[in-house]
């Protein structure tokens, strides 16, 4: 650490209640990934209250992010877990002080996705991936080559996320590099598409034989966090009252679309709620078995 870089880091210790500073990036290196900075320091202070303050700073030409972090946020994060930017942080961050060790105590927790937000990542995620690969069907079918192929590449991408969830880690930033060592069958069908010398409308039909096999056959252990709900009563559900629960609140899932899916699978069933007026009546859902 040069001597500029020293001082800074000197005069973040001399703040009131610092426990640990981490630094992350190199110097002279700015990177959107770190908020545009070169270097990006979390300073962690023990306050009790949550809090996380932001400032930008320039170091004799060198632009520094500094995130001041409470205890209590650090806590927080330890039980409910970290977002995606964080733990990209925290898995490339070097500790440079740490008051009694909490940073390298705390730090295995902070990175360890807790079971709850898996299940609620892995739901989201291959709602996503379902419904790409249905648009994706459909403008072929229609003959939009280059729209189908922009659906198949979203779904390969909502693909890798589920792969890197459901092993347990959060998605990084180079995220095909991370999917090549946990399952290279995925990163190989990415391959697929974006490199082989087939043509563009062989590529999109060779890719959709895989990604229909990957979402029927997935469905019931990655829709568990709507099962489950589903499960906590005897009568149906309408989509409106499960789409006001707070766990399964995401505007980027279309539940009408998921459900319909469902019912196709047998995993639910279709049940008429109530009667508007004569033959018309809204579709509700239950558990089936």
């Amino acid at each position: 650490m040069d001597r500029t870089l020293h001082l800074f880091t000197q005069n973040l210790l001399r703040q009131d209640h610092v426990l640990s500073v981490l630094l992350v990036g190199k110097p002279h290196n700015p990177s959107p990934f770190l908020d545009g900075g070169s270097l990006l320091y979390l300073v962690i202070v023990n306050r009790s209250e949550p809090q996380w303050e932001t400032r930008h700073h320039i170091v004799e030409e060198e632009r520094i992010v500094e995130h001041q972090i409470s205890q209590w946020q650090v806590e927080s994060w330890a039980v409910h877990g970290v977002s995606e930017r964080v733990a990209y942080w925290l898995s490339q961050a070097e500790i440079l002080v740490d008051q009694h060790d909490y940073m390298k105590t705390v730090m295995e927790r902070l990175l360890r996705v807790p079971a709850h937000l898996q299940k609620q990542r892995v739901y989201e995620e291959y709602s996503g991936l379902l419904r790409h690969y249905l648009e994706a069907k459909e403008l072929q079918q229609q003959g939009y080559v280059l729209d189908a192929y922009q659906a198949v590449l979203h779904a390969l991408h909502g693909w890798a996320r589920l792969v890197v969830w459901e092993a347990g880690q959060q998605p990084e930033p180079a995220i095909w590099a991370q999917v090549k060592q946990i399952d290279s069958a995925v990163y190989k069908l990415y391959e697929e598409l974006t490199a082989s010398h087939e043509p563009l409308e062989k590529r999109i039909e060779l890719l959709l034989l895989p990604l229909e096999f990957h979402v029927m056959s997935k469905m019931k252990d990655c829709t568990l966090l709507l099962t489950d709900v589903m499960q906590s009563r005897n009568r149906p559900w309408s989509v409106k009252e499960l789409q006001q629960l707070p766990v399964l609140a995401s505007s980027q899932i279309n539940l009408h679309l998921l459900l319909e899916k469902m019912a196709k699978k047998a995993i639910v069933h279709e049940v008429p709620l109530h009667k508007d007026g004569g033959t018309v009546h809204e579709k509700g859902y239950q558990l089936s078995g």
